[in-house]
């Protein structure tokens, strides 16, 4: 379950059902918040860039390690110790893959959709194209920043890059 943002400012409340794969080791905490900013960072600061000419990938493929930053300022992890799965047939309840809590950091793209929504709509700009990376969710929120650097391309220019 994942709770995001008050009037008080950004924060993330994250319960994880699980339980510690490996039996006397207490870190299941920090599997849960290493996993969460690692989904995060997967959905809002990746991206693969393709040549227009060939298809051949240009994107580099180093993994932009998710900052401080990117981090919610209050961040809280509550596990749910000692619960009984009587009809869960798996090795040690694990659900498929070590870090569960990784799919729920993809929780963080329609959160952004809605807040850049509701600031457009502010703006008075409401067509919208998808995002992904921190500049463009930047240049997503239309202020005055983004009049007075826009750029226009003119008539049969092309970017001859391919986002995806």
């Amino acid at each position: 379950m994942i709770h995001y943002g008050n009037s008080f400012g950004p924060y993330l409340t994250l319960l994880d059902f699980i339980r510690s794969q490996e039996q006397g080791f207490t870190g299941t905490k920090l599997y849960s918040e290493g996993a969460f900013i690692q989904g995060q960072g997967l959905c809002a600061i990746e991206e693969s860039l393709w040549l227009r000419q060939n298809g051949a990938i240009f994107t580099t493929g180093a993994y932009k390690t998710p900052g401080f930053s990117d981090i919610p300022q209050v961040f809280n992890v509550n596990l749910l110790r000692d619960a009984e799965w009587p009809n869960l047939d798996s090795i040690k309840a694990s659900k498929g893959i070590g870090e569960p809590p990784l799919c729920l950091g993809c929780s963080v793209a329609p959160a952004i959709r809605y807040a850049l929504k509701s600031a457009r709509g502010d703006a008075g700009l409401h067509k919208m194209q998808e995002f992904r990376l921190r500049e463009i969710i930047r240049l997503a929120c239309g202020d005055f920043l983004l009049v007075k650097g826009r750029v226009v391309p003119k008539d049969g220019e092309e970017d001859f890059l391919v986002h995806i």
